[in-house]
Parts: C-alpha cells; sequence; structure tokens
C-alpha cells in the first residue's frame, strides 16, 4: 500500500493486488439478509381510519408547497419535501388543522395519512367527555375564587 498527495490536496491510497506474505487472512462472513422496511399496517377499525377533510387539507398544503401532486401513502421525503418543507407546513397545518401540533410530528408520522390519523385521534380524545369537574361554590370576588375558576377553566380546556 502506498499514500500520495494529490494536486487537489487529497489522500490517495494505492493498493497493491498481491497481498503481503505476512499480512492474517481476514475471514469474510456472509451478511444476514436485510429485512423488509416495516410499512404501517392498513387502517383496520374506524378509530384507525382518518379524517377525510384532515387528510385532503394536509394533501393541499404539501401538494402547494411541493408544486405538484401528494401521494397520500408515500413518505414525505420521498415526495421531495425537505425538512424546510416541513417547517413551512407545519405552520399552516397549525393554522388550519391543530394548534397543538409540533415540528416534531411530522417527522414521526411521515405519511399524508398517517399524520392525518394522528391528528384525527387527537381530536377524538379530546372531544372524549370527560367526568365533570366538581364545582366549588366561592364567590368570584374572593382570590379563593378566582384561583379556583382558573383551575376549573384549566380542567374544561383539556
Amino acid at each position: 500500500m502506498a499514500e500520495r498527495l494529490s494536486q487537489r490536496g487529497v489522500l490517495d491510497l494505492v493498493l497493491d493486488a498481491t497481498p503481503a506474505a505476512s499480512a492474517p487472512a481476514i475471514p469474510i462472513v456472509a451478511a444476514e439478509p436485510v429485512p423488509a422496511p416495516v410499512t404501517s399496517a392498513p387502517a383496520t377499525s374506524a378509530r384507525d381510519i382518518p379524517d377525510p377533510q384532515v387528510e385532503r387539507a394536509i394533501a393541499r398544503v404539501l401538494a402547494d408547497l411541493l408544486s405538484g401532486p401528494v401521494e397520500v401513502s408515500t413518505p414525505f421525503f420521498r415526495l421531495g419535501a425537505t425538512s424546510l418543507t416541513l417547517v413551512l407546513a407545519h405552520r399552516v397545518l397549525r393554522a388550519e388543522l391543530d394548534p397543538g401540533l409540533a415540528v416534531v410530528d411530522l417527522f414521526a408520522h411521515p405519511t399524508v395519512r398517517d399524520l392525518a390519523r394522528w391528528i384525527t385521534q387527537r381530536r377524538d380524545r379530546q372531544h372524549v367527555p370527560a367526568a365533570a369537574p366538581a364545582v366549588v361554590a366561592v364567590p368570584a370576588s374572593s382570590p379563593t375564587g378566582r384561583r379556583a375558576a382558573r383551575t376549573l377553566a384549566a380542567e374544561v380546556a383539556r
């Protein structure tokens, strides 16, 4: 093996075709086959089916940003999206669909259908009526009454 510095400043390594007599033999082990990528399972229950309006809204936003059609089951990066595209999509989707949407959610749910399913499930969880919070009869003019009102408002907002 010989080393030389090229005119571009890159180090070139030249390997001889004949192995050195003192070099130990390195066993070559056949690699195990690479498992097939895991794809998302098809939606089977009504809970797993995304809201069609949410799916259309996400597809429309991405189609506008990518200037082309969007297949709902193709990952964003295969569609030609970049991380900047997803940040721009996030801004629009937060305003139109879900104010609680985080940029990370677009990376965690990398297709239009997966993201729509996640937003739909999130909305369903938020609209499930919870047990009614206890109402405390305290005059609203007292500091304790205002605190209780804020606590009650926070519980109802969840």
